[in-house]
């Protein structure tokens, strides 16, 4: 075997742990896999002091398939960036995010999006159809993934059908698997639209909004019509978590931290649990709210602020039982979308954007569209947009991330934000160590006092 030496992309606990049996560890966290080990303290101190214990084949192994060992010789930056090149340049997976609809039932104040009255045209939903279908039709992807977006998608709820019968009834007869997922304000879904969707559209993973406690929620996500959606929204989940027919259907709980809100999680949290929601299909993510284009300075969390009280509302979480991510459980090669021409935007325009967070932003919709679906050729990919070299950017340094070990799983975060002068690095960036003790914690470790 050619020398090795530990990997760079290693994050070590600062503190000890004993487990039942005694035994002195500490958890080192490999980011070019998104793995953590508990290793021995003696284990651990040798990798820091920089060198890979050969003695164990057994051991050995293990630091080989996390990665936290690696050829002595290898360019490591290199080697994450080929991959992600390789991901980005992949065939074989199309995916399509489309908006069916221009306009939003709610008027959230954080929201950077314009949203208008107004039925899309025929041969807008036609020239749709027509793309789509070719993709999975062509012969050259084995899987085509839409996903449902907005504005409120489901004010968009006969086209989502229309569509999809279109799309589906081509997957079965080319042989292609599909599958679809829809973020959604929640607020108009019922159950008989749930079971429509999952067994027309296929649609099989919901990302919902909710943002705190019943009467918070009702105050920052206001309905247009004057009324209330948070307990319309968990009532309908409840029912479709007790439904055997939807058994394949899983929801993200989404919460868009604000300062508004922000001393309301924990309330929110315990009344999700109350509720029923520590369960397998049902995940909890909170978010800060951050810019689309508009300007959130004055409704964001410091970052100091923010890593403070993510640690408080992760051990409340795991203490509930409510699934979250604690830290990240996959490598990110694909940052994002607008990385690779396999990923593509349709804006109610008929503009083709490589990144979600222009359509139905006017200054984007006007000045940043690739191409527009009428006009492009059915078997052309999107065209390259503004992010599409962002991993020469990476390895060129125009941004810090070269040099962060968190890049495997971060992938180098929001190139759109980096783009517009912000720092948009993972919260995890700032208590990654606090978020390593939660981690002990679950599993039933004990500090070294």
């Amino acid at each position: 075997m050619s020398e090795l030496r530990p990997s760079r992309y290693a994050i070590h606990s600062e503190s000890l742990y004993t487990n039942s049996l005694g035994e002195r560890l500490r958890l080192v966290y490999s980011t070019r896999r998104a793995v953590p080990l508990l290793l021995t303290e003696e284990v651990a101190a040798r990798l820091s002091a920089g060198q890979v214990p050969t003695d164990d084949p057994q051991l050995l192994q293990r630091l080989l398939d996390v990665e936290l060992a690696v050829p002595a010789d290898e360019d490591e930056l290199h080697t994450l960036l080929s991959r992600s090149r390789e991901v980005a340049h992949a065939s074989g997976v199309r995916i399509f995010s489309l908006l069916p609809t221009r306009y939003c039932n709610m008027g959230c104040t954080y929201c950077g999006q314009e949203h208008t009255k107004g039925r899309l045209p025929d041969n807008h939903r036609d020239a749709i159809a027509a793309r789509v279908g070719r993709a999975i039709t062509s012969g050259s992807n084995r899987q085509v993934e839409v996903r449902w977006f907005g504005g409120e998608p489901m004010m968009g709820y006969a086209v989502i059908l229309d569509l999809s019968r279109r799309f589906v009834e081509a997957a079965d007869r080319a042989g292609v698997g599909y599958r679809s997922s829809m973020v959604t304000n929640g607020s108009l879904l019922t159950l008989r639209k749930l079971h429509r969707l999952a067994e027309e559209a296929r649609v099989t993973k919901y990302c919902i909004t909710l943002d705190g406690p019943e009467h918070i929620h009702d105050q920052s996500r206001i309905l247009k019509s004057g009324g209330t959606s948070f307990r319309r929204i968990t009532d309908l989940l409840t029912r479709a978590l007790a439904d055997d027919a939807l058994a394949d259907v899983t929801f993200e709980l989404r919460t868009n931290i604000t300062t508004a809100n922000a001393e309301h999680v924990d309330a929110y949290l315990r009344q999700m649990a109350a509720l029923g929601f520590a369960h397998p299909r049902v995940l909890f993510t909170l978010e800060p709210v951050h810019s689309w284009s508009n300007d959130v300075s004055q409704v964001s969390l410091d970052e100091e602020t923010l890593a403070e009280r993510e640690i408080g509302w992760l051990r409340t979480m795991t203490r509930l039982g409510l699934r979250t991510m604690i830290l990240p459980t996959a490598s990110k090669p694909l940052v994002c979308g607008a990385v690779t021409t396999n990923n593509e935007i349709i804006s109610t325009t008929g503009n083709i954007f490589s990144c979600s967070e222009q359509p139905l932003v006017p200054v984007s919709e006007n000045t940043q569209a690739l191409a527009r679906v009428t006009e492009i050729g059915l078997d052309a990919k999107r065209p390259e947009g503004p992010f599409h070299h962002w991993h020469d950017q990476i390895q060129e340094k125009a941004v810090p991330c070269a040099g962060c070990p968190m890049l495997g799983i971060c992938g180098g975060s929001c190139p759109k934000l980096w783009s517009e002068g912000f720092t948009p690095c993972p919260s995890y960036k700032n208590n990654f160590q606090q978020r390593l003790s939660v981690l002990a914690e679950k599993h039933r470790l004990i500090p070294v006092a």
